[in-house]
């Protein structure tokens, strides 16, 4: 039988075991998963954590443990578990630590729940049990891999700039339709095109296109991505890869990709 309670200080050392080994685990199967962990940093931060975290006990040990943080931002209030945010033997376990951690963040006006998993199968079918269904899938390459897939006459890869805001927010609103169609995404009320504008604010994103003869056929956005558990320094996130309908399927998105992941390393 399993018995869930909030966490105690004592159960810092089991707590901080697990997912030292869960980290190791993942990245001996995807060695792009950073196994650097700060055991030291990590047991300080569970002791000085504020939001309730459950663990999950089974003949007196510690099977598991659950905790997520509760945000607010545009799509409102939800709560997020990171990778290393949850821990369990079996699904057992993990049905009981979410009974009770769900019923709390619904408390708290959390009725949205995310979790980050490692993209394997195996990781995401206890969640799928619970009624969990996919929303991200990423990737992950190295870039002193990437060859870049050479374009046609007449094609070019450029940074955008201010002056393709309109095309960017045209192109966008094709890319948040096609998403619109599932399998389970969700999207705030916004107006055709708003999310690239709120996301070209930030300096560190650059918007790259794809033109034949001036007029812009393809984008996508890329920006460095936060050091976090699991990631390594020197990392870079590309996404919003969207094409127009009538160019699609004559290799422009992986000429796109591929040119702006070299330039990139370069």
């Amino acid at each position: 039988m399993v018995h869930v309670r909030p966490f105690d200080a004592r159960d810092t050392d089991a707590v901080v075991a697990r997912v030292r080994a869960q980290l190791l685990d993942a990245h001996v199967r995807e060695p792009f998963i950073n196994d650097a962990f700060d055991e030291v940093d990590f047991a300080r931060a569970l002791r000085a954590q504020h939001a309730p975290l459950w663990v999950a006990l089974r003949g007196g040990r510690i099977v598991g443990h659950l905790y997520g943080a509760i945000l607010d931002d545009a799509r409102g209030t939800s709560a997020w578990v990171g990778p290393d945010g949850a821990s369990f033997d079996d699904l057992d376990v993990l049905a009981a630590l979410y009974a009770q951690a769900g019923s709390h963040w619904f408390q708290r006006g959390a009725h949205e729940h995310w979790v980050w998993i490692a993209n394997r199968d195996d990781a995401f079918f206890p969640w799928s049990e619970l009624g969990f269904a996919k929303e991200h899938r990423r990737g992950v390459v190295r870039l002193r891999d990437v060859e870049p897939v050479a374009l046609s006459t007449g094609y070019r890869v450029r940074t955008g700039g201010v002056g393709d805001l309109d095309v960017a927010r045209e192109l966008d609103a094709v890319l948040d339709e096609a998403q619109r169609e599932g399998p389970n995404f969700f999207f705030a009320e916004a107006a055709p095109g708003e999310g690239i504008t709120d996301t070209l604010e930030d300096p560190e994103v650059r918007l790259h296109v794809l033109e034949r003869d001036d007029h812009v056929l393809a984008q996508c956005v890329t920006y460095p991505l936060d050091l976090r558990r699991g990631s390594f320094d020197g990392v870079v996130h590309l996404s919003g890869v969207v094409v127009r309908d009538e160019f699609r399927r004559r290799g422009l998105g992986a000429a796109l990709v591929t040119q702006v992941l070299a330039t990139l390393r370069d």
